[in-house]
């Protein structure tokens, strides 16, 4: 840099003096002066090289930070898991078999030392990333060594004699966060219902005295229309302020979650199916329960519409709550996947916790993630958020692996103006329209269509040929 800063002015005090007749002195200031610009543009230039390098080496760090984090997460719920196991297999009358203690021990020893190798990853990262953030330049952090757990190894399996049962030791307390994720409470969660409307919505649910309503999710700022969302009310909900969330509460406690889902797709299927039938290729979001996906004969239509209705399947969203999506059965998630695979797009609802493993949901064909929107602007404004990336992000970074998110709950203009900050393309709420209810009529154009697919789908009817002989000599 300094031999180009000579360069530049020797160049310029040469042409001063020989070509432009200046006098010496104004000439050798000219090119100080040159030189000395030349000299601040680079300095300018390299430092905003060093910030790109400091922002990259962060931003890696970062990302190997919350890949740890996932895996120590995994990990530990495993881990838990498997500790619940075992409890409940020491509480059980029944002698314990040698052969399951020493896999389980085993087992145990193994995610021990997953658990301790990636706490040291994170600690080597998170020291790295605070000296970044300070300016220096960071040491090359080794590989860690995968500690090793103190678990005792199991003792080798002595024929069994049956011992008198010992009283059961006491438990040694759990870590926290191990605590956390065992003692979790488990979908559903009990919601307090009043008892009359409790008894009314039952009384709906059983006698299929329900109304599908649509409500408007539009985009922003433009707020045009890009999707709906049915739901089911009872006939008698707008003169008690019910809402769907009621009726899905009720629902749950009273066993009927999935005759619920039942009447709700059937409905959503054909209010899609009205859409298309008079050309208009709308997106329709439903909320779906556990019990839902278990159900036979949910999982029949679903299967049905996407083996003989993909375009149909294609417009249709299938919404479950955080918590339900987290403790899925195996029978309910192989339903999800198998569905998701067939075409209908899966979208996560009342989300509560930020912290998304965008890839994990993608990856499970989730499409859509709705949350309220106070929920999202207390986050932006809570500096103690733990989350992986700022809230103003969040959109930006769920867009990246294929998902929308949707701000729901908006019922003022306050609410739109604090999301400006926010990357947010859908939003839903009563500012921009309240649930409608569809007539039942317009459900009803859906059946002969779905009754003529049936008709033409089904082989044409057999004449024996002696039927043909006796109907020819008539």
């Amino acid at each position: 840099m300094a031999a180009g800063m000579l360069a530049a002015f020797g160049a310029l005090t040469y042409v001063g003096i020989a070509v432009l007749h200046q006098p010496p002195g104004l000439a050798v200031l000219v090119g100080v002066v040159a030189a000395l610009a030349l000299g601040l543009a680079w300095l300018i230039v390299a430092t905003q090289r060093g910030e790109a390098a400091m922002r990259r080496q962060l931003a890696e760090v970062a990302d190997r930070l919350r890949l740890s984090e996932r895996r120590q997460h995994d990990g530990e719920t495993k881990l838990a898991l498997l500790i619940e196991h075992a409890r409940r297999l020491a509480d059980e009358p029944r002698p314990a078999n040698a052969i399951d203690v020493e896999a389980t021990g085993t087992l145990l020893r193994e995610l021990a030392e997953v658990v301790s190798g990636q706490e040291e990853v994170v600690s080597a990262l998170a020291q790295r990333l605070a000296v970044l953030e300070g300016g220096a330049v960071a040491p090359p952090v080794a590989a860690p060594r995968p500690g090793f757990a103190p678990v005792a190894a199991p003792a080798a399996a002595a024929p069994y004699a049956a011992p008198p049962r010992p009283a059961a030791p006491e438990a040694p307390p759990r870590p926290a966060r191990i605590a956390r994720l065992a003692d979790a409470a488990p979908w559903p969660q009990p919601v307090a219902v009043p008892a009359p409307n409790l008894r009314l919505m039952k009384d709906a649910i059983l006698g299929d005295a329900l109304e599908l309503f649509l409500q408007p999710i539009v985009s922003l700022p433009q707020r045009k229309t890009r999707a709906y969302e049915a739901t089911l009310r009872p006939l008698e909900a707008a003169g008690r302020g019910l809402s769907a969330g009621d009726l899905r509460n009720a629902a749950l406690a009273t066993g009927l979650a999935a005759r619920l889902d039942r009447a709700a797709i059937t409905r959503t299927i054909g209010l899609v199916r009205v859409f298309r039938q008079r050309g208009r290729d709308a997106t329709v979001m439903t909320v779906l329960t556990p019990a839902g996906l278990a159900d036979a004969d949910v999982s029949a239509s679903l299967r049905r519409l996407v083996a003989e209705e993909p375009e149909t399947a294609a417009s249709l969203v299938l919404m479950l709550p955080q918590a339900a999506l987290r403790s899925l059965g195996p029978i309910e998630a192989a339903t999800l996947d198998e569905i998701a695979r067939g075409g209908v797009r899966i979208g996560l609802c009342e989300a509560t916790d930020l912290r998304f493993d965008a890839e994990a949901l993608a990856a499970r064909g989730i499409r859509f993630v709705k949350t309220a929107a106070a929920r999202l602007i207390e986050a932006g404004q809570e500096p103690g958020e733990l989350l992986e990336i700022h809230a103003a992000d969040l959109g930006g970074f769920l867009a990246r692996h294929g998902i929308s998110l949707i701000a729901d709950g908006i019922s003022a203009e306050q609410s739109v103006l604090d999301l400006l900050d926010f990357v947010v393309p859908l939003a839903e709420g009563d500012l921009f329209s309240t649930p409608r209810q569809v007539r039942p009529e317009i459900l009803g154009q859906a059946a002969p269509a779905a009754a003529s697919a049936a008709a033409e789908s089904q082989p044409p009817e057999r004449t024996s040929f002696r039927s043909l002989l006796r109907r020819a000599s008539v």
